[in-house]
Protein backbone atom coordinates (compact mmCIF):
# COMPACT_ATOMS: atom_id res chain seq x y z
CA UNK A 1 0.00 0.00 0.00
CA UNK A 2 3.09 2.44 0.03
CA UNK A 3 1.86 3.36 -3.14
CA UNK A 4 -1.23 5.20 -2.37
CA UNK A 5 -0.93 8.68 -1.28
CA UNK A 6 -0.58 8.13 2.04
CA UNK A 7 -3.50 10.80 2.84
CA UNK A 8 -6.27 8.10 1.53
CA UNK A 9 -4.76 5.47 4.28
CA UNK A 10 -5.73 7.86 7.30
CA UNK A 11 -8.74 6.32 9.54
CA UNK A 12 -10.66 10.03 9.09
CA UNK A 13 -10.25 10.12 5.43
CA UNK A 14 -11.08 6.62 4.71
CA UNK A 15 -14.51 7.54 6.63
CA UNK A 16 -14.93 10.53 4.57
CA UNK A 17 -14.68 8.21 1.50
CA UNK A 18 -17.15 5.70 2.70
CA UNK A 19 -19.05 8.32 3.30
CA UNK A 20 -19.06 9.89 0.19
CA UNK A 21 -19.43 6.42 -1.68
CA UNK A 22 -22.37 5.26 0.36
CA UNK A 23 -24.33 8.63 0.13
CA UNK A 24 -24.00 9.02 -3.62
CA UNK A 25 -26.65 7.65 -6.26
CA UNK A 26 -25.11 6.05 -8.29
CA UNK A 27 -22.40 4.80 -5.43
CA UNK A 28 -19.10 6.32 -6.92
CA UNK A 29 -15.98 8.03 -5.70
CA UNK A 30 -13.15 10.16 -7.23
CA UNK A 31 -10.03 10.36 -5.38
CA UNK A 32 -7.31 12.93 -6.88
CA UNK A 33 -3.22 12.17 -6.48
CA UNK A 34 -4.06 8.88 -5.80
CA UNK A 35 -0.86 6.85 -6.19
CA UNK A 36 2.38 8.79 -4.69
CA UNK A 37 4.19 11.31 -6.91
CA UNK A 38 7.03 8.24 -6.94
CA UNK A 39 4.77 5.25 -7.72
CA UNK A 40 2.98 7.89 -10.48
CA UNK A 41 5.97 9.01 -12.29
CA UNK A 42 7.59 5.23 -12.25
CA UNK A 43 4.22 3.85 -13.72
CA UNK A 44 3.95 6.62 -16.04
CA UNK A 45 7.49 5.73 -17.28
CA UNK A 46 7.48 2.43 -17.62
CA UNK A 47 4.00 2.45 -19.67
CA UNK A 48 5.84 5.36 -21.75
CA UNK A 49 8.78 2.70 -23.04
CA UNK A 50 6.17 0.46 -23.90
CA UNK A 51 4.90 -0.64 -27.05
CA UNK A 52 1.39 -1.96 -26.73
CA UNK A 53 -0.45 -3.79 -28.91
CA UNK A 54 -3.43 -2.32 -31.02
CA UNK A 55 -6.60 -3.47 -31.13
CA UNK A 56 -9.31 -2.46 -32.99
CA UNK A 57 -12.93 -3.55 -33.87
CA UNK A 58 -14.29 -0.70 -35.71
CA UNK A 59 -18.13 -0.66 -34.06
CA UNK A 60 -16.52 -1.28 -30.65
CA UNK A 61 -13.15 0.05 -30.35
CA UNK A 62 -10.23 0.98 -30.92
CA UNK A 63 -6.96 1.15 -28.36
CA UNK A 64 -3.65 -0.10 -27.56
CA UNK A 65 -3.44 -2.58 -24.56
CA UNK A 66 -0.60 -2.71 -22.46
CA UNK A 67 0.67 -6.38 -20.91
CA UNK A 68 1.82 -4.98 -17.20
CA UNK A 69 1.58 -5.96 -13.24
CA UNK A 70 0.41 -3.53 -11.02
CA UNK A 71 1.77 -4.77 -7.95
CA UNK A 72 -0.41 -2.50 -5.70
CA UNK A 73 -4.14 -4.10 -7.64
CA UNK A 74 -2.66 -7.74 -6.13
CA UNK A 75 -2.06 -6.48 -2.85
CA UNK A 76 -4.69 -7.92 -0.43
CA UNK A 77 -4.10 -3.82 1.97
CA UNK A 78 -5.56 -3.14 -1.47
CA UNK A 79 -8.63 -5.27 -1.40
CA UNK A 80 -9.43 -4.93 2.37
CA UNK A 81 -8.82 -0.89 1.81
CA UNK A 82 -11.73 -1.12 -1.02
CA UNK A 83 -14.03 -3.44 1.28
CA UNK A 84 -13.71 -1.11 4.29
CA UNK A 85 -14.96 2.11 1.80
CA UNK A 86 -18.21 0.21 0.09
CA UNK A 87 -18.74 -1.80 2.53
CA UNK A 88 -18.54 -5.18 0.50
CA UNK A 89 -16.58 -8.01 0.38
CA UNK A 90 -13.68 -7.62 -2.12
CA UNK A 91 -12.14 -10.81 -3.09
CA UNK A 92 -10.27 -10.32 -6.22
CA UNK A 93 -9.04 -7.69 -8.94
CA UNK A 94 -8.95 -7.85 -12.69
CA UNK A 95 -7.77 -5.25 -14.46
CA UNK A 96 -5.97 -4.32 -18.46
CA UNK A 97 -4.31 -0.64 -19.05
CA UNK A 98 -5.00 0.66 -21.96
CA UNK A 99 -3.69 3.69 -23.93
CA UNK A 100 -6.33 5.92 -26.32
CA UNK A 101 -4.49 8.47 -28.11
CA UNK A 102 -5.86 9.94 -31.91
CA UNK A 103 -8.67 8.44 -33.22
CA UNK A 104 -8.80 6.00 -30.53
CA UNK A 105 -12.33 5.13 -28.68
CA UNK A 106 -14.72 2.79 -27.30
CA UNK A 107 -18.41 2.27 -28.17
CA UNK A 108 -21.52 0.91 -26.20
CA UNK A 109 -22.00 -2.62 -28.16
CA UNK A 110 -24.88 -4.79 -27.15
CA UNK A 111 -23.12 -7.65 -27.47
CA UNK A 112 -21.28 -6.58 -24.19
CA UNK A 113 -24.12 -6.17 -22.04
CA UNK A 114 -22.40 -6.93 -17.81
CA UNK A 115 -24.16 -7.00 -14.90
CA UNK A 116 -23.67 -5.23 -11.62
CA UNK A 117 -20.19 -4.98 -10.34
CA UNK A 118 -18.01 -2.57 -8.89
CA UNK A 119 -15.67 -1.08 -10.97
CA UNK A 120 -12.36 1.41 -10.85
CA UNK A 121 -9.82 3.17 -13.12
CA UNK A 122 -6.93 5.25 -12.48
CA UNK A 123 -5.68 7.59 -15.12
CA UNK A 124 -2.16 8.18 -16.24
CA UNK A 125 -1.14 11.14 -18.56
CA UNK A 126 1.92 13.72 -18.40
CA UNK A 127 -0.86 16.26 -19.67
CA UNK A 128 -4.23 16.36 -21.19
CA UNK A 129 -6.82 19.31 -22.51
CA UNK A 130 -10.64 17.67 -21.86
CA UNK A 131 -10.85 19.06 -25.78
CA UNK A 132 -9.23 16.45 -26.92
CA UNK A 133 -11.52 13.80 -25.70
CA UNK A 134 -10.83 10.88 -23.80
CA UNK A 135 -14.06 10.98 -21.23
CA UNK A 136 -14.98 8.24 -19.30
CA UNK A 137 -18.57 8.34 -19.66
CA UNK A 138 -21.26 5.95 -17.90
CA UNK A 139 -24.93 5.72 -19.28
CA UNK A 140 -28.24 4.19 -18.01
CA UNK A 141 -31.58 5.17 -19.77
CA UNK A 142 -33.56 7.91 -18.39
CA UNK A 143 -30.73 9.05 -16.36
CA UNK A 144 -28.00 12.33 -16.86
CA UNK A 145 -24.79 10.46 -18.05
CA UNK A 146 -21.73 10.11 -15.48
CA UNK A 147 -19.23 11.88 -16.90
CA UNK A 148 -15.50 11.66 -15.17
CA UNK A 149 -13.27 14.39 -14.60
CA UNK A 150 -10.03 13.69 -16.80
CA UNK A 151 -7.32 14.10 -14.37
CA UNK A 152 -3.87 12.41 -14.14
CA UNK A 153 -3.53 10.14 -11.04
CA UNK A 154 -7.09 10.05 -10.33
CA UNK A 155 -8.71 6.93 -8.68
CA UNK A 156 -12.53 6.47 -10.14
CA UNK A 157 -14.80 3.98 -8.29
CA UNK A 158 -18.48 3.27 -9.54
CA UNK A 159 -20.82 0.72 -8.48
CA UNK A 160 -22.15 -0.28 -12.11
CA UNK A 161 -25.16 -1.66 -12.12
CA UNK A 162 -26.94 -3.74 -15.28
CA UNK A 163 -28.66 -0.82 -16.60
CA UNK A 164 -25.39 1.84 -16.87
CA UNK A 165 -23.39 0.84 -19.39
CA UNK A 166 -19.22 3.07 -19.89
CA UNK A 167 -17.59 4.14 -23.08
CA UNK A 168 -14.56 6.04 -23.49
CA UNK A 169 -14.97 9.28 -26.01
CA UNK A 170 -13.23 9.77 -29.19
CA UNK A 171 -10.04 11.04 -29.18
CA UNK A 172 -9.28 13.56 -31.52
CA UNK A 173 -6.73 15.15 -33.24
CA UNK A 174 -5.88 17.69 -31.09
CA UNK A 175 -4.02 15.14 -28.74
CA UNK A 176 -1.61 14.97 -31.56
CA UNK A 177 0.99 12.42 -30.18
CA UNK A 178 -0.10 12.80 -25.96
CA UNK A 179 -1.69 9.06 -24.79
CA UNK A 180 -3.92 8.59 -22.52
CA UNK A 181 -3.13 5.69 -20.16
CA UNK A 182 -6.76 4.32 -18.24
CA UNK A 183 -6.27 1.29 -15.61
CA UNK A 184 -9.29 -0.21 -15.42
CA UNK A 185 -10.86 -3.02 -13.92
CA UNK A 186 -13.81 -4.42 -12.00
CA UNK A 187 -13.59 -6.30 -8.18
CA UNK A 188 -15.38 -9.60 -7.34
Amino acid sequence: MEDINPLYLKKDIIDQIKNSYIESDPHIINLPNFLSINSYESLLNNLDRMTPAHKKIADRFSYSEHDIDINLLKDKAFLSWISEITRKKAKNVNYRCLRFGHKDYTLLHDSEAIGDRLEFFILIMKRWDTKWGGHTVYVAHDQQPILFPLEGNSFNLIQKTKNRHKFIQYINHHSGKENLYIIEGFIE
